[in-house]
């Protein structure tokens, strides 16, 4: 966003072609406009617009194909079957809407794997009858907590040749299977991440989130190697460089390959996050390509309150630790090239000029800062625990 914003913020879409601006998201009093530009199925940018007393200022939007950049998508080839993975625990109007806007896209070789993370839930059997209304959806069990073993299952179980994963709290743009499955048209790409946008910015928490950084990592198409020289100093161990896990495609043969999500990190364990960011980690070091296309758009649903933020924020903190112990656990010849990149990284979290907490604005919480930290400090004994039931179980 251009500015900083006290009051909810209306969604939209603008096609350049036809000249069209639709809005998704009008909440009662807001006074701007969060506009996403695109020609057809390719991503452009986004610009912020005044809205007053209910109108859009759609003045801006006028000149606004002359300042874009050029369209940098990827090789188009075949269309090879995919498999849609959804993890879930006990969501069941957040999944049956998730699956629904992937049903509705345009992919054509298709099939969605529910993935239920917690079977013995009275939910389960809403889950189960949703899995019957469409000949494309599966049902899948997986009793053990824990989304990195939910994800996990469901490519294990997968048919498709490209595997994909959202999670039930994201919806998905139309266009989000061809973006991302034409990425792998060429056949060094392993892996592809897409565009993470908000669904909705009507609450000070959502907005706080997203200017934070949420999950977008722009407009421009990227394509990540282990030898990229065009990156930070951190790279490849930059936290949320590559994209997120509710936006993701791989190979089936390369994710199972490299042993997919780590069982130690992710929600459903005290870890609670990091499973994605070390996937990525480890697929780049082990000389992977991985391409983030902005092309490939899936919307999410931010947290609508403080509270809810708070404990999401530490569990970032809990799972920034635990990835890298976890990592550098397995593979203890990487322990110095982390070392070498510490100092950088601990300006990257701290500094608040740095460019993950520049966005965040004079109305950002301290708290939100706070519960990070102490989510940092609280990620040894949260691994601990975790470890603790694994052995167990």
């Amino acid at each position: 966003m251009t500015r900083q914003q006290t009051g909810p913020v209306a969604i939209g879409e603008f096609e350049v072609t036809g000249k069209k601006l639709r809005l998704s998201r009008l909440p009662a009093g807001a006074t701007a406009a969060r506009v996403l530009i695109r020609s057809g199925r390719h991503v452009l940018g986004e610009i912020e617009l005044s809205v007053h007393e209910g109108v859009v200022d759609e003045k801006p939007l006028r000149a606004v194909s002359c300042d874009l950049p050029p369209i940098t998508a990827g090789p188009a080839g075949a269309q090879p079957s995919v498999s849609v993975v959804i993890a879930t625990a006990g969501r069941v109007g957040e999944l049956r809407r998730c699956a629904a806007s992937v049903l509705a896209g345009e992919y054509p070789v298709l099939e969605v794997l529910l993935v239920d993370n917690r079977p013995d839930r009275p939910e389960s059997l809403l889950l189960k009858e949703f899995a019957t209304t469409d000949p494309r959806l599966r049902y899948v069990a997986e009793s053990r907590p824990g989304v990195s073993l939910a994800r996990n299952r469901g490519a294990a179980e997968a048919r498709g040749e490209i595997v994909v994963f959202t999670d039930d709290d994201a919806v998905a743009d139309p266009h989000w299977l061809v973006a991302l499955v034409r990425e792998f048209a060429d056949p060094a790409v392993g892996c592809v991440t897409g565009l993470v946008l908000p669904l909705a910015l009507d609450t000070p928490a959502q907005r706080w989130f997203e200017n934070w950084g949420g999950f977008g990592k722009g407009f421009r198409r990227r394509r990540f190697t282990a030898g990229d020289r065009e990156v930070p100093a951190l790279y490849p161990f930059a936290a949320g460089l590559f994209g997120s896990g509710n936006n993701m495609a791989w190979r089936i043969g390369e994710y199972r390959r490299i042993g997919g999500c780590d069982p130690l990190l992710g929600p459903g364990n005290p870890t609670a996050s990091g499973e994605d960011l070390e996937l990525f980690i480890r697929h780049i070091r082990g000389g992977g390509v991985l391409v983030y296309s902005p092309d490939a758009l899936v919307r999410h649903e931010h947290r609508r309150d403080l509270d809810g933020l708070t404990r999401q924020l530490h569990g970032y903190g809990v799972g920034l630790f635990s990835l890298f112990a976890v990592y550098i656990g397995r593979r203890p010849g990487e322990l110095l090239p982390v070392l070498r990149r510490l100092r950088f990284g601990v300006s990257h979290l701290l500094s608040r000029g740095s460019a993950r907490n520049a966005g965040r604005g004079a109305d950002f919480p301290a708290e939100l800062a706070r519960a990070e930290l102490r989510g940092l400090l609280a990620g040894p004994f949260r691994l601990l625990r975790t470890l603790l039931r694994r052995r167990r179980a």
